[in-house]
């Protein structure tokens, strides 16, 4: 006999009983009345001729207060699980949801590039403006939206912070679900292309690759951004649109500045801001980069100056999908000219009396970037740069090829961006997690811990070895450049035919411009077939315009 369970009052013949149990498979109360409802086998009105007897397990269970579930059918709990649960939004109204994470992901991204990497606190205002106008630009150009919709992104949000425990807004939970005409075109690389217009228009020496380094070392909000949403708008936005936030994989240059100069051409940018970029500061960069002397860096900057307006070296605005001309935008422009700049100052030393750059020093060049000749630790800068590279680079060398230094360096980036923020105290209070998942990270730092005693004497040790600095690591390589080169002003045996016995100067010349174009193509994350071709047509379009002006000279 099985024991009573506690349940709903019985009520047959006025009974009060709540007291239930199981006696031949049906709910009988203790007075012996039996549910309504439950289900009956055997009645006596049965064949007992039939023989054997026919039984049926009922899976009769009870909820949190002790009601029987089965009095409800299958279409009832349907129905009352769905209504409980939040419903998707679809249409017009998922679209002012969309745009409403959109901007509260654009403003953490914000929070970051003024707190981490210095950006000026106005920083925040100039990406604000642009925002708005976008957002009217949307409202212009989108005939089934009501003109209150988008002003309530704006003026009720003005990107304050928002509330992890907010329920849904009585603005976006309508009635009605209106079909959106014109697709609204966000991305990810969106919100960057937004904070490198904020950058250009302040005048700030940063770039797209400084944005993509950012990304990939997660010291910028970018993979994985709908985690940051708060959780009553991941609930009701559509999978469609989190999978926009979840970011894929991280933009190249030539990707970003496409989505720049749509953006540009939404809000009018360069009627109404700065479109010049910092072009110094990206020659200076490339120089370092390599690194090259500085009579490289003033003598692109002349060239550029000679060459091209520097009112030129402006964002473009385009309202195509398909625009090829990649050579047009400002940062490849520039960079060409530097690689140009490089070719042309070397071929015409090779003319010189007395070369400056003999064959000695554009084969130390090579031999310090192919040996990888390194007596200093690299500063954080140049890990940045490599992990980067890792993550984007579809040329990158397998795993198990890797160096002892670079499986070192990668697997210390990793505990102290990763780890570091995985600590065994932060998921005791982690209301994302459930109680099963803290029991297994618990019993997970208990087999692996991060900490231990030979943990705490190698930290202590390591800590008080201070990590050099990029100005540090960048003299160091200028130091073994000179060291490599040998004394280039005494040695007149080396002045003209070096490298007759090696290679020819000019095939030096050109696998030195066969590593530059590597390098860029790295630090900035462009395909290699794209930034030759964008070299090529800059070269024939300075000859074009050198040709030209010395016809207009010489007509003078």
């Amino acid at each position: 006999m099985s024991a009573y369970i506690r349940g709903q009052v019985c009520g047959v013949d006025n009974c009060p009983s709540r007291l239930w149990r199981i006696i031949d498979g049906r709910r009988t109360c203790q007075y012996g009345h039996v549910m309504e409802g439950d289900v009956e086998f055997n009645d006596d009105d049965d064949n007992v001729t039939m023989g054997g007897v026919m039984t049926r397990r009922l899976n009769l269970t009870t909820n949190a207060i002790g009601n029987f579930q089965s009095s409800l059918s299958l279409s009832q709990l349907q129905s009352s699980q769905q209504f409980i649960k939040q419903k998707k939004l679809y249409g017009h109204d998922a679209n002012i949801l969309f745009l409403k994470c959109f901007q509260f992901i654009l403003k953490k991204q914000c929070i970051q590039l003024v707190s981490t990497h210095g950006f000026p606190e106005h920083f925040v205002k100039v990406v604000k403006i642009f925002w708005m106008k976008y957002i009217k630009h949307l409202d212009d150009n989108d005939p089934s939206s009501s003109k209150n919709d988008f002003n309530d992104i704006i003026e009720t949000e003005e990107m304050t912070d928002i509330d992890e425990n907010e329920t849904r807004n009585n603005d976006i939970t309508t009635t009605t679900r209106r079909k959106n005409k014109n697709k609204i075109g966000l991305h990810m690389s969106s919100t960057i292309a937004i904070l490198y217009m904020a950058s250009v228009h302040l005048g700030l020496p940063v770039y797209t690759s400084d944005f993509i380094q950012w990304i990939c070392t997660t010291d910028l909000v970018y993979f994985k951004a709908n985690e940051s949403l708060p959780k009553a708008w991941k609930e009701t936005l559509p999978n469609h649109y989190l999978g926009i936030f979840e970011g894929g994989k991280p933009p190249t240059t030539l990707q970003l500045q496409h989505k720049v100069i749509s953006i540009c051409h939404s809000i009018n940018f360069n009627a109404d801001f700065n479109n010049l970029i910092n072009y110094e500061g990206l020659v200076l960069k490339l120089t370092l980069l390599i690194p090259l002397p500085p009579e490289f860096y003033t003598r692109t900057l002349k060239f550029i100056q000679r060459i091209e307006d520097t009112k030129n070296l402006h964002l473009i605005e385009r309202d195509t999908r398909n625009f090829t001309q990649h050579h047009l935008y400002p940062e490849i422009k520039v960079i060409t000219y530097f690689i140009l700049t490089i070719k042309y100052i070397l071929l015409l030393d090779e003319q010189a009396p007395r070369k400056k750059y003999k064959s000695s020093w554009i084969r130390s060049l090579l031999l310090q970037h192919q040996k990888l000749i390194s007596t200093l630790d690299p500063s954080k800068n140049t890990v940045d740069k490599t992990i980067a590279q890792t993550v984007y680079d579809e040329n990158k060398k397998d795993l198990f090829d890797w160096s002892n230094q670079e499986t070192t360096t990668y697997l210390d980036w990793i505990e102290k961006s990763y780890l570091s923020l995985q600590g065994e105290s932060s998921s005791e209070f982690d209301d994302t997690m459930s109680v099963d998942q803290r029991i297994a990270r618990r019993k997970l730092y208990q087999i692996f811990r991060l900490i231990s005693n030979e943990g705490q004497s190698k930290t202590s040790t390591t800590s008080q070895q201070r990590d050099p600095t990029f100005i540090e690591e960048l003299q160091e390589k200028y130091a073994q450049l000179q060291s490599l080169s040998g004394n280039d002003d005494g040695n007149d045996s080396l002045d003209e035919d070096d490298g007759t016995d090696y290679e020819n100067r000019k095939t030096l010349i050109h696998q030195l411009q066969c590593l530059i174009v590597d390098k860029i193509t790295l630090e900035f994350n462009i395909p290699k077939e794209d930034m030759i071709r964008c070299v090529s047509r800059t070269e024939r379009d300075c000859s074009h315009k050198i040709k030209t002006k010395e016809i207009a000279h010489q007509s003078c």
